[in-house]
C-alpha cells in the first residue's frame, strides 16, 4: 500500500502556504496513494502569545477549521490524523473542551480522528504510531525523533512512526522503527524566526 504523510499546515496563520498545499492535492491526486497520514497542528490556534493575532488570517475556533475543513475535503482519500498542541489550545489552554479533529470529521467524510497528540493505526499488519512532540526544538534535527523511538518500550514498537511539532523533514531507520519527522506546510512564523528555528516545507509519499 502507499500512503501520503503531511504535518503542521496550522491553517490560520499567515504562513500557511496555500500553493504548497494545492500541489499535495495535484501530486496525491496523479500518484494515488491509498490514504493520508496527519500528525497534528492542523489550525493554528488562539494562543494568548503577545502579538500572536496579528500573525493569523483567520481567528478563533470556528473560522480555522472550516477553513481547515474546506481544504481537506480537496483531498480524495482518507485521512488519518491527530490534534497537536496548537489544536489543543481550543482544548485546554481555554479550558474550552473543542478538540478540532473531532470537528472535523463530524464535517467532512474523508478525515478519521485517531486522537490527541497521539494515534494508532494498522493497515495489512503493519503498525503506524502518529505522534505530536509538546516541547521544543532539540540543537540537533534528528535528537527528538531518535529519542522518540529509543522510548518504545521493546515489545510494543511500532513499525513506522510519524511525527509532528518540530517542523523537520527527516527519515532514519532505528530499533526496527522507520521514522519520519513530516515537515510543514507552513512558513517560518515570526516566532520561529526569533528563535532561529528552520522550518522545513514539504510533504511526503511512502510505498510499503
Amino acid at each position: 500500500f502507499s500512503y501520503l504523510y503531511f504535518s503542521d499546515p496550522h491553517i490560520g496563520h499567515k504562513k500557511f502556504n496555500h500553493e504548497l498545499f494545492d500541489k499535495m492535492v495535484t501530486l496525491t491526486k496523479r500518484y494515488k496513494p491509498d490514504f493520508a497520514i496527519d500528525p497534528g497542528d492542523n489550525v493554528e490556534g488562539m494562543s494568548g502569545r503577545p502579538g500572536h493575532i496579528y500573525e493569523l488570517s483567520q481567528l478563533g475556533f470556528e473560522e480555522q477549521v472550516k477553513h481547515a475543513s474546506e481544504l481537506y475535503s480537496r483531498l480524495p482519500i482518507p485521512i488519518y490524523g491527530i490534534d497537536g498542541n496548537h489544536d489543543g489550545w481550543y482544548y485546554e489552554k481555554n479550558h474550552g473542551g473543542a478538540i478540532v479533529g473531532v470537528d472535523l470529521e463530524a464535517r467532512i467524510k474523508n478525515y478519521h480522528h485517531l486522537g490527541q497528540m497521539e494515534g494508532h493505526l494498522k493497515v495489512d499488519g503493519i503498525g503506524i504510531h502518529l505522534f505530536h512532540g509538546n516541547d521544543g526544538t532539540a540543537y540537533a534535527d534528528s535528537y527528538k525523533l531518535q529519542k522518540l523511538i529509543e522510548s518504545y518500550t521493546g515489545g510494543e514498537k511500532p513499525n513506522i512512526v510519524h511525527s509532528g511539532q518540530y517542523h523537520k523533514a527527516i527519515y532514519l531507520f532505528r530499533r526496527n522503527v522507520h521514522g519520519f519527522e513530516c515537515g510543514t506546510l507552513c512558513g517560518q512564523s515570526k516566532f520561529m524566526r526569533g528563535k532561529k528555528i528552520q522550518a522545513h516545507m514539504g510533504f511526503g509519499f511512502v510505498t510499503v
